[in-house]
C-alpha cells in the first residue's frame, strides 16, 4: 500500500515539473507531431486574411506572446507546413523562440527529426545579404566602389551592349538589381549536375547573354547578377566564394551557418518538401522534392542563395547589421555609412513584385517596406528591411526593424509558403509596447 501511494506522488510530481516546463513562455519547444491539421481552409485567400493588427489590450507580456504563438499555429495549420522555426530577439536580447514539427515527414518519430532551433535550414536568397556585406568590407577596405565597373575587375567579362551602344554594370547596379542581367530559367539547371567549380566558372557561361534593359534604368530580381558578384569576390580574393564566405562567417561568430558544397555532412539538417499540387494551399499532401532541386545549391550559385544557417545565428546576424548601422563602437562587421547605403533605397520601380510605389524597395542586398496601408498587403508594418528565401523545398523570411532594433526569422522546410512575414510582423507588434516600454 506504501509502495503504491509512493509510486503515485512520483507521478503527481512529475506531472507538476511537466506542467511547469510547459508554462515557461521563453522557451524552446519541440512538438513530436507535425501540425498538419489544426484549421483547415477552404482558400489560400483565407491564409493571410485574420490578421487585426489593431485594438490588441494585452495586459502582461505573456499574453502578447500566446496570442502570436496562437496566430503562428493558426497559420502552419492552414498551410499545412512539415516544420517552422521561428525567433525573435530586441537589441541582441531572445524574446522567444519557439519549434514546431519535424525535418523529415517520412521519419517523423526519430528523435533526431524534430526541428529545434539548431536545425540547419537552406537560407536561399537571404544568403544575399551575406554576400552585400562582403562586399561592403571590400569597399570599407578601400579595394573597390560601389561605382566599380564589372569589367575593371573581371577581365574575362565581355563589353555589353545596349541599342549600338557599350554599357558598363556597376557594383550597385548588381546589389540592387538594376544592372539589366537576365532571370534564371530551367535551362540553366542543365549545369547544375556537371561539377560546376567556381562562381567565375558559371558566369562565364552566360556572360554573353543579352541585357533585358539598359543599366540603371529598370529593376529585375537576377540571380545572375550575384554570381557576378561572387566571382568578383573570388578574383579579388584568389579564392573560392565558399572558403572566402566560411571564413567570414567564423570571424563572425555564425558557428552554425555555412556553405552548402556537395560534400557537406551535417547534422540536424531539414529535409525538402513541397506540396503535391503546389497551386493548392489547402490540399496538405507533401512529396520530397527530387534530385534535381536537391541539387539547385551548388559551386556557381552560392553568392544568390547557397548558405545553410539556424535561426539563432540569423538573429545573430541581424544585430551584427544592426549594430554596425547604429555605429556602435564594438561593431566592426562595416561601417555604419555602409550599411545605411546598403538599406537605402535604389530601386524604386520593382515591377516584378508589385506595382511603382506600392512600398517594396531594394537597397545592396536587402528589400526595404513602407506598407503602411498598403492595399496589396494586409501587413500594415512600415520600415522593415528584409529578405525571404525561397526553393522548391524552402521557404525562409528574416526580417530587421532598424527604429526598434527588433529581428524576426522564420523557415520552412517546404517551398512557396506564404505568411512568414507576417508571423514576424504580428509577433513584433504584440510586445513591442512591453519590451521598448520596459528598456525606457
Amino acid at each position: 500500500m506504501i509502495r503504491i501511494q509512493w509510486n503515485y506522488l512520483v507521478l503527481l510530481l512529475l506531472l507538476l515539473i511537466v506542467a511547469i516546463i510547459c508554462d515557461q513562455s521563453f522557451t524552446t519547444t519541440i512538438l513530436n507531431e507535425p501540425p498538419y491539421k489544426l484549421i483547415q481552409s477552404s482558400s489560400s485567400s483565407s491564409i493571410l486574411a485574420e490578421r487585426n493588427f489593431f485594438g490588441k489590450n494585452f495586459t502582461t507580456i505573456k499574453e502578447a506572446i500566446d496570442d502570436g504563438e496562437n496566430f503562428i499555429e493558426q497559420t502552419i495549420g492552414k498551410l499545412g507546413l512539415p516544420s517552422l522555426v521561428f525567433g525573435l530577439a530586441h537589441r541582441g536580447r531572445l524574446i522567444y523562440n519557439h519549434s514546431w514539427g519535424v525535418l523529415d515527414v517520412e521519419n517523423p518519430t526519430t528523435t533526431t527529426t524534430n526541428a529545434d532551433m539548431n536545425s540547419h535550414y537552406r537560407i536561399c536568397s537571404i544568403s544575399k545579404t551575406f554576400t552585400s556585406a562582403y562586399i561592403g568590407r571590400l569597399v570599407d577596405q578601400g579595394r573597390l566602389t560601389y561605382n566599380t565597373t564589372v569589367n575593371e575587375i573581371l577581365k574575362y567579362f565581355p563589353n555589353k551592349q545596349w541599342q549600338n551602344k557599350t554599357v558598363n554594370l556597376t557594383i550597385g547596379q548588381l546589389l540592387s538589381h538594376t544592372a539589366g542581367t537576365r532571370k534564371t530559367n530551367l535551362n540553366d539547371f542543365d549545369d547544375i549536375v556537371k561539377n560546376i567549380d567556381s562562381q567565375s566558372t558559371i558566369v562565364r557561361k552566360f556572360a554573353n547573354d543579352p541585357l533585358m534593359f539598359e543599366p540603371g534604368t529598370d529593376w529585375s530580381y537576377s540571380n545572375y547578377g550575384f554570381q557576378i558578384l561572387g566571382s568578383i569576390i573570388e578574383t579579388m580574393e584568389n579564392k573560392s566564394f565558399s572558403v572566402v564566405m566560411n571564413n567570414f562567417l567564423r570571424q563572425y561568430g555564425l558557428n552554425n551557418s555555412v556553405v552548402e558544397t556537395n560534400d557537406l555532412i551535417l547534422s540536424n539538417r531539414a529535409r525538402y518538401f513541397r506540396r503535391m499540387d503546389v497551386t493548392n494551399y489547402v490540399d496538405h499532401r507533401l512529396i520530397p522534392t527530387s534530385k534535381l532541386d536537391d541539387s539547385l545549391i551548388y559551386e556557381g550559385y552560392y553568392a544568390a542563395g547557397g548558405i545553410l544557417s539556424t535561426v539563432g545565428d540569423l538573429l545573430k546576424w541581424g544585430q551584427l547589421m544592426l549594430d554596425a548601422f547604429n555605429g556602435r563602437p564594438e561593431s566592426t562587421i562595416l561601417k555604419s555609412e555602409t550599411v545605411k547605403t546598403m538599406w537605402k533605397s535604389h530601386s524604386k520601380n520593382l515591377s516584378d513584385i508589385g506595382a511603382p510605389g506600392s512600398g517594396q524597395h531594394y537597397g545592396y542586398g536587402w528589400f526595404i517596406s513602407n506598407l503602411t496601408n498598403s492595399e496589396n498587403s494586409i501587413l500594415q508594418y512600415k520600415d522593415y528591411i528584409w529578405h525571404s528565401g525561397g526553393l522548391t523545398g524552402t521557404s525562409t523570411m528574416l526580417m530587421i526593424q532598424p527604429k526598434s532594433e527588433f529581428v524576426g526569422i522564420a523557415m520552412t522546410n517546404e517551398g512557396n509558403t506564404l505568411g512568414l512575414d507576417t508571423m514576424i510582423a504580428y509577433m513584433i507588434e504584440n510586445v513591442a509596447e512591453f519590451i521598448i516600454n520596459s528598456n525606457n
